[in-house]
């Protein structure tokens, strides 16, 4: 069977700059006390939309059922949904008076769903963990690393309505090497489709009585 691959003609750096571009832009927004903080988080949670869904064509492109790398992108996906959805929530917050009596409960369901937004992170980056020490596209370490920070997300996102996210900062770190990771990598190999197809023929091959 032919295994060879072919060099995936999308460099990953543009992949890497989405990512670091990520990172950069949900570490500062806190910083900025105005609506131009809003719209660089808000941009920045657009961002990792893309950024996940083509690490997930870098490390799992040619995963059989082709299941992991759906998982990444559908995970950024929701993360990114909930984020604008609390966005929604607490601009409404914020502009209604504090004596009125839907003031206190619209911020805790903006704290809820600030926090379910790690969980589905935590979903794809355990996806993503286990395509990149499946597949062997980017250093082990990295996988290894993921996985952890992966692990870290999912237990944070389980605490509902709490203000502590050691989560999110592990994300960003995370978000930011690699994207660091990707761009000092001009190419990753990726298997062209026939080879794709046949593997996938051979893993049924295996499967038949």
């Amino acid at each position: 069977m032919n295994t060879q691959t072919a060099e995936d003609r999308s460099s990953p750096r543009l992949v890497g700059a989405a990512g670091i571009a990520t990172a950069l832009l949900l570490l500062v927004a806190p910083m900025v006390a105005s609506d131009a903080g809003t719209v660089a988080w808000i941009v920045g949670f657009l961002l990792l939309v893309p950024f996940l869904a083509g690490l997930a064509s870098l490390v799992a492109a040619e995963e059989t059922g082709r299941w992991l790398a759906p998982v990444i992108t559908a995970g950024g996906s929701i993360a990114a949904a909930l984020q604008l959805v609390t966005a929604g929530v607490g601009h409404v917050a914020n502009n209604v008076s504090k004596a009125s009596p839907v003031h206190e409960p619209l911020h805790a369901v903006e704290s809820a769903l600030f926090a379910l937004t790690l969980l589905p992170l935590g979903l794809a980056l355990a996806a993503t963990a286990a395509a990149m020490l499946r597949h062997h596209r980017v250093p082990r370490w990295l996988g290894y690393a993921t996985a952890v920070v992966a692990a870290i997300l999912l237990g944070n996102g389980m605490v509902l309505g709490t203000e502590q996210l050691p989560g999110l900062l592990a994300f960003l770190v995370w978000t930011f090497i690699c994207g660091i990771v990707l761009m000092a990598r001009r190419r990753i190999a990726v298997p062209t489709q026939h080879v794709i197809e046949a593997h996938e023929a051979a893993h049924l091959g295996r499967a038949a009585p």
